[in-house]
């Protein structure tokens, strides 16, 4: 995403997520992906993405009904300060293995 300046859960030529995850060596039998990007590269920033993904209200809250399925049992997070284009980048997956 950095590389493209752009928020997406794939990319022009980018495998799809489930086949990224399993080259990663992950084995699910379900996953699920949460992004978002923002231009306060403080904690605070971080913390605003996931906290705006926890206050959404049915039936757009895909990213909250994400975080909180019991079906997962091994989540993977990853911020990145991205100071070529003033952003951080947040990514939270969840899987099931």
């Amino acid at each position: 995403m950095q590389a493209a300046n752009t928020l997406s859960h794939q990319l022009p030529g980018e495998a799809a997520f489930g086949d990224r995850e399993r080259q990663q060596g992950v084995n699910w039998t379900w996953a699920a992906e949460n992004i978002g990007e923002t231009s306060d590269q403080t904690v605070n920033g971080a913390l605003g993405l996931h906290q705006a993904m926890m206050n959404e209200h049915p039936p757009n809250d895909g990213h909250r009904q994400n975080i909180l399925n019991t079906s997962g049992n091994i989540v993977g997070i990853a911020i990145l300060i991205d100071q070529q284009h003033g952003l951080l980048w947040l990514t939270e997956d969840f899987a099931h293995v």
